[in-house]
């Protein structure tokens, strides 16, 4: 049996393969892109390297799954998978390896289960790629769902939601089309005042289509109460019970020793205790235990700064919930105060059970240092930066082409990361003002909200392998679109057209190898052909297919040369179209 970190260039038995072009994978983020080559299972992967969030998702039946990638140097070594909602972690970083097995795991339920594998730091030194899943042999893959989870609340033989304002009855016999339009997504957010209008026994209902999920947990938080806050102001009595006859009037000798600390046993007035036994000699003691009501304490933390002390201060952590345990945390303080006088009074209230504070200010001088940028530049619509800051704060940040918003998607700020923190961003073309200058302004905030601001600009152009002319005219864009033919004009039936010479560019910002070219002949006409040639001589290739197996840097060019050759019969004009496609130079 296979362990992770093999190859495993083909399923062994029991389990089954599903490449990466499986109609049942759903790609998410803009910048997947295909490679090919043996080093991949099927001899094909999908990957990116733009650091946004980017995903493959996608649901199995059966009880174990594989993931099978390339591994290389410059693979991510933090690629985050989740399967039902827990989340694992795997890494593709180390020596080159074809086709590794990264993660296994083989001890699920036999039901049906979500996964959602992703990565949000992908540059070109920490490629993310998504190759093949190998899952028991006689079970399926499908589209990605999630589960539903819903509540009702049953009372008073009524299932009920809140709607955020008040109890709405849905069905005495809810079925499940009740619980998935009418069910709560969550519970929490009742306040107190909602749960007190039910009456009767109340019950909590919970629906889910996930199989696999065999509990649920609710938590409720109530003010700290002992049960001497539920017998205060009673007639505590204990009763000893027997049934032996003979002890009916038995004179008995009984004594209670009450002990414990004052605020737990607070005021029961007189405890007694009534009992039977036949031994006169027994002492029946009573005992009660519980956590001290002292030690609950809740906290609160303000900031004011010295110079303005009839000011009020501002709260930087309100009232927590009640503890019984030590508390060792941390607060931010806002940008604000940085650009203020300083120094600032720092302020932690604690405030017991019986609602007395005891509180402790502390003077504290804050400061801190605006993010930096290191080597920011952009090649070929790819924008090259690292983010950094003099203070180590974790960084956001988002990066604008233009004046739009083009990364995070949501048009907000990125997840917080740690410095340096590298960048490479593939601008989308379609995005790009070819030819002419675009404007690229990178924003990064700290943990203070502290922005800096970076201001590039550069010439749009095309991306990928390019078709062009010796003066670096496009023929095509690189979607696809004709900008302009290749015209051989007007030809003679039975001879040859000229040679045409046309390069093929690589725009990419990374160098790239084994440039496959090949022609579509669909619409060529009879005794019409059009030939190939590595070389401007008379050495074309009867095959449709041209490989250039060098390394191809960024920039770089190489030539290929057309030639149109016609028969007698001949008749009528012809289109074709070359295509070309590279794998990456790792």
């Amino acid at each position: 049996m296979a362990t992770v970190g093999q190859t495993l260039s083909a399923p062994e038995t029991g389990w089954k393969r599903y490449e990466e072009t499986d109609s049942s994978f759903t790609y998410a983020g803009a910048s997947w892109q295909s490679n090919s080559g043996a080093i991949y299972s099927g001899n094909s992967a999908k990957y990116t390297l733009t650091p946004t969030l980017h995903s493959v998702k996608f649901n199995f039946t059966g009880s174990k799954i594989r993931i099978i990638s390339y591994r290389g140097t410059d693979r991510n070594s933090a690629i985050t998978l989740k399967i039902d909602d827990v989340a694992y972690t795997y890494s593709a970083n180390g020596s080159a390896q074809n086709a590794t097995l990264l993660f296994e795991k083989i001890d699920l339920v036999d039901a049906e289960h979500n996964v959602e594998i992703s990565v949000s730091d992908a540059t070109g030194q920490r490629i993310f790629e998504f190759d093949a899943i190998d899952i028991d042999s006689n079970k399926t893959i499908k589209l990605y769902k999630t589960f539903s989870f819903k509540i009702l609340v049953l009372s008073n033989g009524y299932y009920r939601k809140f709607n955020g304002t008040s109890w709405e009855v849905v069905s005495a016999t809810p079925t499940e089309t009740d619980y998935l339009n009418n069910g709560m997504d969550d519970i929490s957010t009742i306040p107190e005042s909602a749960w007190s209008q039910l009456t009767g026994i109340v019950e909590i209902d919970c629906w889910t289509d996930n199989f696999v999920k065999a509990e649920v947990q609710f938590n409720f938080e109530t003010n700290p109460f002992t049960l001497a806050d539920v017998w205060e102001g009673k007639s505590i009595e204990v009763l000893c019970y027997t049934d032996d006859p003979l002890a009916g009037n038995q004179n008995m000798k009984v004594s209670m020793n009450v002990t414990g600390r004052r605020n737990l046993i607070k005021n029961i007035p007189n405890p007694t205790i009534l009992a039977y036994n036949t031994n006169p000699n027994t002492v029946v003691n009573g005992s009660m235990s519980g956590i001290p009501k002292d030690r609950y304490y809740k906290y609160k933390v303000t900031i004011d700064d010295t110079s303005t002390p009839n000011n009020p201060d501002d709260i930087l952590s309100d009232w927590s919930n009640w503890k019984t345990t030590n508390t060792d945390t941390s607060v931010t303080v806002p940008a604000g105060y940085v650009h203020k006088l300083n120094p600032y009074n720092i302020k932690v209230e604690a405030q017991q059970l019986d609602n007395k504070i005891i509180s402790s200010i502390g003077q504290v001088l804050l400061f801190n240092q605006s993010p930096v940028f290191i080597m920011g530049a952009i090649s070929y619509n790819t924008l090259s930066v690292t983010l950094d800051d003099p203070d180590g704060d974790t960084i956001q940040y988002q990066i604008l082409l233009n004046g739009k918003v083009v990364t995070p998607e949501d048009g907000g700020w990125s997840p917080p990361q740690t410095v340096p923190f590298p960048i490479v961003y593939k601008f989308d073309t379609t995005d790009v003002l070819i030819g002419k200058s675009n404007t690229c302004t990178i924003n990064v905030k700290d943990e203070f909200g502290v922005v800096a601001t970076l201001t590039l600009t550069f010439t749009g152009d095309y991306n990928g392998i390019m078709f062009s002319d010796a003066s670096g005219s496009y023929y095509s864009t690189d979607s696809g679109a004709v900008i302009k033919q290749l015209d051989f004009g007007m030809l003679v039936a039975g001879f040859n057209s000229d040679i045409a010479t046309i390069r093929i560019v690589n725009k990419n910002y990374f160098p790239v190898k084994n440039i496959e070219l090949s022609f579509d002949k669909s619409k060529i006409a009879q005794y019409t052909d059009v030939k190939m040639s590595k070389y401007s001589g008379d050495s074309f290739l009867d095959s449709d297919t041209l490989i250039y197996d060098n390394v191809l840097k960024s920039g770089e060019y190489v030539e290929i040369y057309i030639r149109i050759k016609t028969q007698m019969f001949a008749n009528g004009g012809s289109l074709f179209k070359i295509n070309a496609k590279a794998n990456i130079s790792v």
